[in-house]
């Protein structure tokens, strides 16, 4: 009896440490992309006389966010809403041609499906099952993207936008269902996953907006946003079990000011 009380310890003293390290790295991680924002926006300010114009900007809109395999073990389930906002910096090289960095945060929502192994609390059977999950998941991300404007009309300006970024995985709450041997079997509320997805995910970007210019220092603007994600959304453990290549799609209307 001992002996397995020992075992026990062990175990949830691992699971203990890993969750401990997670969190360490995150924090590490967002202090690193801060300090990095902090740098650009400095160095944005210095160059403002000597490369042209500076605009900061901050932005909220709602989104469609929906997951796409590149196999057939994991597919998506249609699309969930979802929201994005942040700040960033806008430095012109050129009256028109410049570089946007900033910070964003995505509310993502998804549907999809993947097949896992389950064992079901009071049943004797552990088998392959079709797994529903429901994904609400938060990110934070540092983008790095080449923006060019176009003046369409007195004080109205159109201007487009491509880049990169690199995200951060803050929350992964999920809620499962599945048939288990004709038994529908479903989580009563959304838990913790985190460990399940990649700490960090790498993503394309691509945006086209229209800004007004009510004065010289104040700017507004509604842009469409498209991110796709290039890494499996799940870490390598869980590709290992399920064999599923997860890859999240954010489609957002943003609106805006810029100062």
């Amino acid at each position: 009896m001992s002996l397995i009380n020992k075992n026990h310890f062990r175990i949830i003293g691992c699971i203990s440490t890993k969750k401990i390290t997670f969190v360490e790295q995150n924090l590490f991680i967002m202090k690193r992309i801060i300090l990095i924002l902090s740098l650009v926006a400095i160095v944005s300010l210095n160059s403002k006389a000597q490369a042209g114009k500076t605009n900061f900007g901050i932005k909220i809109g709602p989104s469609l966010c929906w997951a796409n395999s590149v196999n057939t073990y994991g597919k998506g389930d249609g699309s969930q809403l979802g929201l994005s906002f942040g700040g960033f910096v806008d430095q012109y090289f050129t009256e028109n041609v410049g570089v946007s960095i900033g910070l964003n945060f995505y509310l993502m929502q998804m549907k999809y499906q993947f097949t896992d192994y389950r064992l079901v609390p009071n049943f004797l059977v552990e088998d392959d099952v079709l797994v529903n999950r429901r994904f609400k998941g938060t990110y934070l991300e540092l983008p790095f993207m080449f923006k060019a404007k176009f003046s369409i009309a007195d004080s109205w300006n159109l201007y487009g936008q491509a880049g990169a970024g690199l995200a951060v995985n803050l929350s992964a709450r999920c809620k499962d269902s599945f048939d288990f041997y004709g038994i529908p079997i479903e989580d009563s509320e959304y838990t913790n996953h985190i460990l399940e997805y990649r700490a960090l995910q790498a993503s394309l970007h691509a945006g086209l907006g229209v800004e007004y210019e009510l004065s010289s220092t104040l700017n507004l603007f509604v842009q469409l946003s498209y991110r796709h994600s290039l890494s499996n959304m799940f870490t390598k453990q869980m590709y290992d079990k399920t064999n599923s290549n997860l890859k999240a799609n954010h489609l957002a209307l943003e609106l805006g000011v810029l100062f």
